[in-house]
C-alpha cells in the first residue's frame, strides 16, 4: 500500500495527476470521442485538446462534400469519494472538415463556369445562395451552399463536388465560347 502512495505522491509531484473537485485526474492522456462513441488516447506530450480533436478527424479520409461534426475531448479520473471513473478539463468541438478539390484532367486547373439552369448557375434558397458551377477541362460540378443544414439542426457554408451530366461535346462547346479552346475548321 505504500508503494502505491508512493507512487500517487511522485504522480501528482511531476504534475501527471490533479486533484480536481475530488476527482484524482490523469493528465497525462486526453480522450477524444466523436458521435458514434468511438473512443481515441492522446499523450499530453504531444496534444493538447485542440489537436488531439484534429488528429482524431485526419483519419477519417477523404470526402467530397463539407461535414461538420460534434466531439467532445477530456481527461480520466477516478472520483475519490465513490471510486467511479470520472471525466474531467471536458471540451466540445465542433469541426468542419471540407472537401479537398480534386485535380482536374491532363494537368490543367479547374476553369469553374456557371452554365445556366441546365448545369448550374446560383439560386436563393433559406438564408443563402447555392451556386453550383462545372468545370469547363474535365465536367466535375461543384456545389458551394451558404446556407446548407449542418445536420444538427443549425446551418453552415458548405462545398461539394460531383461528376456532372455534361457531355465532353458540350463541354467543348462552352471551352470554346469561353476562349479555352479554338474551334476547328
Amino acid at each position: 500500500m505504500s508503494n502505491l502512495l508512493h507512487e500517487v505522491s511522485e504522480a501528482i509531484y511531476n504534475g501527471d495527476l490533479e486533484l480536481v473537485d475530488g476527482c484524482l485526474i490523469d493528465t497525462r492522456f486526453i480522450y477524444v470521442c466523436g458521435e458514434g462513441g468511438d473512443e481515441s488516447e492522446y499523450p499530453t506530450s504531444e496534444y493538447d485538446h485542440f489537436d488531439a480533436v484534429e488528429e482524431y478527424v485526419s483519419t477519417w479520409g477523404e470526402t467530397n462534400y463539407t461535414i461538420q461534426v460534434n466531439l467532445v475531448s477530456w481527461c480520466k479520473g477516478i472520483d475519490l469519494a465513490t471510486g467511479k471513473t470520472c471525466r474531467r478539463a471536458l471540451k466540445d468541438h465542433c469541426i468542419t472538415i471540407y472537401p479537398e478539390e480534386q485535380k482536374c484532367v491532363d494537368g490543367h486547373t479547374h476553369y469553374w463556369s456557371a452554365l445556366g439552369d441546365e448545369w448550374g448557375g446560383s439560386r436563393g434558397h433559406g438564408g443563402g445562395v447555392r451556386t453550383v458551377t462545372v468545370c469547363l477541362w474535365c465536367g466535375k460540378s461543384k456545389c458551394e451552399d451558404g446556407w446548407a443544414d449542418d445536420g444538427h439542426g443549425g446551418h453552415m457554408e458548405s462545398v461539394s463536388y460531383s461528376d456532372s451530366e455534361i457531355d465532353e461535346e458540350t463541354l467543348r462547346e462552352y471551352r470554346i465560347e469561353e476562349g479555352l479552346e479554338e474551334e476547328e475548321d
